[in-house]
């Protein structure tokens, strides 16, 4: 793991692969693959809360074809992203109100941001929106068998983490007016990746899911 001047994070290539090939971002890997081989071009693929653009860096150590565009609220972490990595577009932007028409990406991603978004389900209804063919979003979910909650984590008010449990994420995409997720995944963090396993106020955060829809509007589903 290496910082930047400013103290942000970036991954060199060993590294890159090594997360790449993890259940955390493995599958999204492999359905970019995919997609790519059935468009028959690299896919136009939209990251949600890209930070310094580790997701891109490690679609890139994986050797999977895509064209990238990054977007994020921090400017220092968009500026290192284009420093360190070069590849790709990095524009500052809000995911709850993505400045994007619809259907505008192939695929949209978004990995350990959604959680700590205060219009958390906005933004996953402008993630699905500007999708056409593939959407994979990761959120940090409640304990299995726990209620959804929501966890300060910071020193100011605003700062907490919203977890959600896997039934009010089903609940909450009907009621945006999502169809079911096309697959799903839940895991719990292994002990390892102490980045991801932290205790928020006696509470330990450990258990994701990604949701996977395949949108297939428009022409692309006559052609199905």
């Amino acid at each position: 793991m290496q910082l930047t001047p400013d103290g942000y994070h970036l991954i060199d290539k060993e590294t890159a692969t090594r997360r790449g090939n993890n259940i955390h971002f493995g599958p999204a890997g492999d359905l970019l693959r995919n997609l790519g081989n059935r468009l028959g071009r690299p896919p136009l693929t939209l990251d949600c809360g890209c930070g310094s653009g580790q997701f891109g860096a490690m679609l890139q150590a994986g050797g999977v074809p895509h064209l990238y565009v990054g977007v994020d609220v921090d400017r220092e972490q968009l500026k290192a992203g284009r420093t360190f990595y070069g590849a790709g577009q990095y524009l500052v932007a809000d995911i709850a109100s993505l400045p994007f028409r619809d259907e505008a990406f192939d695929a949209v991603m978004s990995y350990g941001v959604l959680f700590i978004i205060q219009d958390m389900w906005e933004a996953v209804r402008e993630l699905y929106r500007v999708a056409s063919s593939l959407v994979v979003m990761n959120l940090n979910v409640a304990p299995l068998g726990s209620t959804a909650m929501r966890l300060h984590y910071g020193k100011e008010d605003e700062s907490y983490m919203w977890l959600p449990n896997v039934q009010n994420c089903m609940d909450r995409f009907q009621a945006l007016g999502l169809p079911a997720p096309d697959a799903s995944i839940l895991w719990e963090t292994p002990e390892d990746v102490g980045h991801s396993r932290k205790v928020y106020r006696g509470v330990t955060h450990r258990f994701n899911a990604s949701f996977v829809w395949y949108p297939t509007r428009g022409s692309e589903r006559e052609r199905l």
